[in-house]
């Protein structure tokens, strides 16, 4: 796992964003390649916070993007049998993110390997979050 992450300051729950967090993780480390390569980063882009999980792993099909975040949906009934994935994970993470007013997309490598999720949050106003007490 390798990271490049700049701050940014968002407004977000705690608990989903942790959700969404491990959820993409996870499905990059799940779905990846031995010995793949798994690059979390963090970006300020204007008024947003860019988070991106890209992996070196097996890829997704062109066609099954747009079905990608629908709830039971899977990329392959074998692999989900293999892995335990029931098709829910990245529904919930996609509402997650826009209950928290950002966006989720996919990205595919033109290589056809590996995968990019691009999640993006507002940036929060200044004001709206107060400094950590040390």
């Amino acid at each position: 796992i390798e990271t490049d992450i700049k701050p940014a300051q968002i407004r977000v729950d705690r608990e989903s964003l942790m959700h969404i967090f491990m959820n993409l993780l996870d499905n990059a480390i799940k779905y990846n390649i031995k010995g793949g390569t798994v690059h979390v980063s963090c970006s300020v882009e204007g008024d947003k916070a860019v988070i991106m999980f890209r992996d070196t792993g097996i890829g997704i099909p062109p066609e099954a993007v747009v079905k990608l975040f629908e709830p039971f949906f899977t990329v392959s009934k074998d692999r989900a049998r293999l892995t335990g994935g029931t098709g829910l994970g990245l529904s919930l993470v996609k509402r997650l993110v826009e209950v928290q007013h950002g966006s989720i997309t996919l990205e595919l490598p033109p290589s056809g390997s590996g995968s990019i999720f691009k999640v993006e949050f507002p940036l929060a106003s200044p004001g709206t979050v107060k400094p950590l007490q040390a």
